[in-house]
């Protein structure tokens, strides 16, 4: 239990913030005084859920093909949740379904993932056990 409230519980906390957010009819937003805001705020959103997304399948024991990709699949997923997000805002009250926040939204995912990307191969993250291939795994034992 501990386990799903420290590995997933931030990834379930940033759907629901995003789908309660996109639920509020524009009319009870606040104004932006520049154009511009909306996009970088859907990137910085996105670039969270991402992080989240790879910290959450990084640490799950369901299936190995997506712990080891999870950089991958945490953008394909957060990309698939921003075009479900303009496509439930189409049905909001005074919000609409903009391809171009879907755009955003997949360039914020894509900086997280990039950014975790990078940072595993420079090494500046340490790698758990679940990082070794299987062929190293073995390759320890034998060394053992």
């Amino acid at each position: 239990m501990l386990k799903i409230l420290k590995y997933h519980l931030p990834l379930v906390l940033s759907l629901l913030l995003i789908f309660v957010l996109s639920s509020i009819p524009t009319d009870s937003l606040p104004n932006f005084t520049f154009e511009v805001s909306d996009k970088l705020i859907h990137a910085l959103v996105y670039f969270i859920l991402s992080l989240t997304f790879i910290y959450s399948l990084k640490n799950q024991n369901i299936s190995f093909k997506l712990s080891e990709n999870a950089i991958l699949f945490a953008f394909i997923f957060s990309t698939l949740y921003g075009i479900t997000d303009e496509l439930h805002q189409y049905f909001v009250p005074n919000r609409s379904c903009d391809f171009y926040d879907v755009l955003a939204d997949s360039l914020g995912a894509l900086i997280g993932c990039s950014v975790i990307f990078f940072f595993n191969k420079l090494g500046l993250i340490n790698k758990s056990k679940k990082d070794f291939s299987s062929k190293q795994i073995f390759e320890i034992k034998e060394d053992l």
